[in-house]
Formats: structure tokens, C-alpha cells, sequence
């Protein structure tokens, strides 16, 4: 799916993984979609620590640019603009689990190794779940970003991924 008709209309991953998620694709479009999320976070840089990133790089208008125009400036790799967010690890757990189990079972467990890494709880210099976070300039933003975590919950919880009894952080 595109995150536009127009201007900055890149892949949309958040939106085709939502889409998945929830039904909304004819089953053909949703197999080459689940393919197309499964090899993004295999080969193309899509997932880290696993969050992930709004658009593919590869997709990207100028490298670490991912769209035409921003209505308000941000810097490159920062949030909406080329920084990873756990809020849609969920949706992409669900349509990667579709073409490549295995995959969807490493993400979720990178989602829940960098939260316990980085557990807010460990002092200030750790924070997440982050609202977003990209590897260049150790960028970190939003510390605490409590919806980063429940988006992917439910998803780990309907997946079997998870149970009501463990924890993502001890």
C-alpha cells in the first residue's frame, strides 16, 4: 500500500501491516504483502531491535529521506522521518508470521530484548519503550512511550507469542 495518491506516496508499511492485521486485503494481496514485509525485514533494513521503520529505505526519495515533504522540518532519521518505532511491530509480527514464522518469532523476541536492555525503569540513561529510535546518532526520543509497548502486546498476546503470565521486562 502507498501512504499517498500524490506527494511522499513511498510503501506505506505501517498501513499495509494494519491492513493485514485486520482483514482488509483479497487473500492474493494479502500473500504478496506478507511477502513483501517478511523480505523487507529479512533483507532491506525495515526492522531494528525490532521496531520498524514507516517506510523501506530502499523506498526512500533521497537516502535517509523518506518523503517528499514534511509539513513541520525534522532531521533526518529522526521521528517520522526515518526512525523506528515499536508501534506497528505488532501488524508486522501478524502479516510476517503469514510467509516466515520464524522471522515473526525473532522480531518479537528483538522487541522484547530491547526493552529489557533499555527498560526506562534502569535509570536516565535508558528509556524505552521509546517512541522512536534510529541506530545512527544513537537517536532516542520520547522515553517512556507506553503505547510502544501495548500496540505489539496485543498482537504477542493473540499470536501465542506471549502469555498473560510473562513479562517484556523483569
Amino acid at each position: 500500500m502507498r501512504a499517498a495518491t500524490g506527494t511522499s506516496g513511498q510503501p506505506d508499511v505501517w498501513g499495509t501491516a494494519f491492513a493485514v492485521a485486520h482483514g482488509f486485503l483479497s487473500p492474493t494481496v494479502e500473500r504478496r504483502a506478507c511477502a513483501a514485509l517478511a523480505r523487507g525485514c529479512r533483507d532491506a533494513d525495515l526492522a531494528w531491535k525490532g521496531q520498524i521503520r514507516q517506510v523501506p529505505p530502499q523506498a526512500d526519495v533521497n537516502p535517509g529521506q523518506p518523503w517528499e515533504r514534511l509539513i513541520q522540518p525534522a532531521p533526518e532519521a529522526s521521528a517520522q522521518n526515518g526512525a523506528y518505532s515499536a508501534m506497528a511491530t505488532g501488524w508486522v509480527c501478524d502479516a510476517v508470521y503469514r510467509a516466515d514464522p520464524d522471522l515473526a518469532g525473532r522480531l518479537v523476541q528483538q522487541l522484547v530484548n530491547h526493552f529489557r536492555e533499555e527498560d526506562f525503569r534502569n535509570g536516565e540513561s535508558s528509556g524505552a519503550p521509546w517512541g522512536w529510535a534510529h541506530p545512527r546518532g544513537d537517536y532516542r526520543n520520547e522515553r517512556g512511550y507506553l503505547a510502544a509497548m501495548t500496540g505489539p502486546l496485543i498482537s504477542f498476546f493473540r499470536n501465542g507469542w506471549m502469555s498473560a503470565s510473562e513479562e517484556m521486562t523483569e
